[in-house]
């Protein structure tokens, strides 16, 4: 499945927003096609770009003025981008220290401008009205945002095909993302889940580079942005969850894994599967901020 995914909701400024469409495309070639079928030209739309498009790093621009900051992170980013920074797009999201006033990291938003282009150039063409370009953390955190009671904040393993994303959010704040270079791929051998039979040595071996990375992450946010240790992670896989990864990730892993559950705070039609589901997040999450969350 590597088409585009597309989602629409309504009521989003209600507590538990109604999910009208929520579908992945068989390519791209059928965007068009979709949009007319369902009536969605002149509607407001907000893009996300796929992970591979955009880089997300952390900059420092302290001292920096506010009007000086882009300019200071397009210089600091030019070594670790793969194309020059003259052909970039590039903004800064500020994210505070908690209990620290007047504090905080810095992180650059960085995407070539001639892709941003031609999906503006695609967007428009449909007649669609584009209200925003997002990136996939930022429409992450906009679902996490529902969940409730969770006030030490919440975690997202987002589990695709070849990579995944960790997302950490409190309080409807971003705070800190990181890559996975393990996908379904690498873990879609069975997995027995008793301890009798553990995994495959080689299996073990991506697991445990997954717990190595989601720890290293969550020790990092304890410690640079002064959050409390993040109590739940909702695992969300786009296909089958791999037999036995959750129960791994469970036990060794210091907060809580759960299986994703995103109908506790949207309302689907039942015909939509979890896989589906977990497949459009970021467009959900961008669907969220166009009817007017975020």
């Amino acid at each position: 499945m590597s088409g585009p995914a597309i989602a629409v909701v309504e009521g989003a400024r209600n507590d538990y927003p109604r999910v009208l469409l929520c579908d992945l495309l068989p390519s791209a070639g059928l965007f068009n096609e979709y949009v007319r079928t369902h009536d969605l030209r002149h509607a407001a739309c907000v893009d996300v770009l796929a992970m591979n498009v955009c880089s997300l790093l952390q900059v420092d621009l302290q001292g920096v003025k506010e009007e000086e900051k882009r300019d200071a992170a397009r210089w600091q980013v030019h070594e670790l981008l793969d194309y020059s920074t003259e052909e970039a797009v590039l903004d800064v999201i500020e994210v505070p220290v908690l209990g620290e006033k007047n504090n905080s990291k810095t992180f650059a938003v960085a995407a070539p401008a001639a892709t941003l282009r031609k999906r503006v150039e695609l967007l428009v063409s449909t007649g669609m009205h584009l209200d925003a370009i997002d990136i996939p953390e930022l429409a992450l955190r906009n679902l996490l945002e529902l969940f409730p009671n969770e006030p030490r904040g919440i975690c997202l393993l987002w589990i695709r095909e070849q990579t995944g994303l960790l997302v950490v959010c409190r309080g409807g704040t971003f705070y800190f993302s990181r890559s996975i270079n393990i996908g379904l791929e690498q873990l879609r051998q069975t997995i027995p889940s008793s301890v009798e039979n553990p995994p495959p040595e080689n299996l073990q071996s991506e697991l445990a580079g997954i717990v190595l990375e989601v720890q290293r992450s969550l020790d990092y946010c304890e410690s640079n942005f002064r959050l409390p240790p993040v109590p739940k992670i909702l695992l969300a896989a786009c296909g089958e969850e791999p037999q036995g990864v959750r129960e791994y990730l469970d036990r060794y892993l210091q907060a809580d894994v759960v299986s994703a559950d995103f109908r506790q705070v949207l309302d689907f039609p039942a015909e939509i599967e979890p896989s589906t589901v977990n497949f459009c997040l970021p467009a959900l999450g961008a669907a969220l901020r166009a009817g007017g969350r975020k």
